[in-house]
């Protein structure tokens, strides 16, 4: 039983309008598939970018360390000698035996006609 209101036409109609938007959604799946493999090399390209950052930021920190190990080693170099240097007020000092000698020996002979 048929009661007349069936349009072969609309349904035909709404056929191809379904087949379009099938059309679309799966233009926007493979749009979407794009993006979402876009996204994530994006964000495997910035987890790359913040490691390398922390790499280089950890290696100029090193080189800090190693430059305030060496301000450090000079520093306790230039301390000590201005102890060096305050205990003895000026310059360097030498023991009192130092310049010690023995009794006097002549080392030539006594000249001719001199009484020695």
């Amino acid at each position: 039983m048929c009661d007349g209101n069936f349009s072969e036409l609309e349904f035909d109609t709404l056929e191809r309008q379904k087949a379009a938007l099938r059309s679309k959604a799966a233009a926007k799946r493979a749009e979407i598939g794009r993006l979402a493999a876009a996204a994530a090399a994006a964000y495997t390209a910035l987890a790359e970018a913040q490691q390398e950052e922390i790499q280089i930021q950890s290696e100029l920190d090193g080189h800090t360390e190693s430059q305030s190990r060496m301000l450090q080693d000079e520093l306790e170099l230039l301390d000590a000698l201005d102890s060096v240097e305050n205990a003895n007020d000026v310059g360097i000092s030498v023991g009192d035996d130092f310049f010690s000698f023995g009794p006097w020996v002549p080392t030539t002979s006594p000249r001719p006609g001199s009484h020695a």
